[in-house]
């Protein structure tokens, strides 16, 4: 058990210089807690058997990229309990026990369903060690044993806001301790609640007007129509940048959809393109990007703004590959105060 605890020191150390050399990407911890289930836990000869077990354990991510991270864990598995006839006596009952911890490193790959659900698929190793107790009539048997396993799990997560989410799922770890402790599959169910720590200030981009954009000549897909501006006056461009995956409109932004409503005049036309990154596949992009669209369309019809003079350009993911990724979560509204051509 000595050697468990300084190998379980050494390993937290890691993680801990893990974590702090990973400040400039995307972090995150989920503690959980599931219950267990050692598939093979008792011996054929056992009088009873109780492979189900309580656990916990935690882990730490380091997000790569946004839909790929690697993973570092301690899972407490729980305990087996098992009575066997006694070695002296078979007329007597010894009970056997085995505690089950491990260190994981995993490899995560998330897709993307849902503006706030998601599915993860993880497979890595997992560092065992098992340390079994027997108590028989006159003494005490004490074994323990290590060794390196493959693991797979699978689990739902729900986006509860831009840090917190939700996560339930299943977990598989192929054989688990040796001949002298009791060998066994794990099953486990999980439950954990994950905080992303994000480092990545450029997620949250304040809202920016730009003046005196280059004059040019803008389409509308629905119609194929075009607003032909060169003799008229781009007054603003507000832009709005989201966070990953969502098509949230926050307060100030909201506000300053507010504050541009009110320049409008009964003439002018509202442009909105929208954008999205390239993770994940083009089809679920482009809906995402109109759904930012539409996000800020239903906010300036409620600001008074009329449907004929707002028109979406749903432009899906930025064509822009040098941009921060950032730069390409966004979406803009043109205000063209120009005559429609027809």
């Amino acid at each position: 058990k000595i050697n468990n605890i300084n190998i379980l020191n050494k390993y937290f150390c890691f993680s801990f210089l893990f974590l702090c050399t990973g400040t400039n990407a995307g972090i995150y911890v989920t503690p959980y807690i599931g219950s267990t289930d050692f598939f093979d836990g008792c011996e054929k000869d056992r009088i009873s058997c109780d492979k189900k077990s309580y656990s916990y354990g935690a882990h730490v991510g380091f997000q790569l990229y946004h839909d790929l991270a690697i993973e570092l864990g301690y899972n407490n598995y729980g305990s087996v309990e098992a009575k066997y006839p006694a070695l002296e006596n078979d007329n007597q009952v010894a009970t056997y026990t085995a505690d089950t911890q491990s260190l994981e490193f995993g490899l995560v790959k998330s897709f993307p369903i849902h503006q706030d659900f998601k599915v993860r698929f993880t497979g890595g190793a997992s560092y065992w060690f098992v340390d079994m107790n027997g108590e028989e009539t006159n003494y005490t048997i004490r074994k323990s044993s290590n060794g390196i396993s493959p693991y797979l799990s699978t689990s739902l997560i729900y986006k509860i806001d831009d840090n917190l989410s939700f996560d339930s799922g299943l977990k598989w770890v192929n054989s688990v301790g040796s001949s002298s402790t009791g060998e066994s599959s794990i099953y486990q169910i999980f439950l954990g609640m994950t905080y992303n720590f994000n480092n990545q200030s450029d997620l949250n981009k304040p809202i920016k007007y730009l003046k005196d954009m280059p004059q040019k000549e803008v389409y509308c897909n629905s119609t194929d129509t075009s607003y032909k501006h060169d003799n008229h006056t781009q007054d603003t461009v507000l832009t709005i940048y989201f966070d990953f995956d969502n098509s949230h409109i926050d307060k100030d932004s909201s506000n300053s959809l507010s504050l541009l409503s009110s320049k409008i005049s009964p003439g002018d036309q509202l442009l909105i393109s929208a954008y999205s990154d390239t993770y994940g596949a083009e089809s679920y992009n482009d809906a995402l990007s109109l759904r930012r669209a539409n996000e800020i369309r239903v906010l300036l019809l409620k600001s008074g703004i009329e449907k004929h003079q707002i028109h979406i350009i749903n432009l899906g993911e930025e064509q822009n590959s040098t941009a921060p990724v950032s730069f390409q979560r966004k979406a803009i509204v043109e205000l063209i105060k120009a005559n429609r051509n027809n």
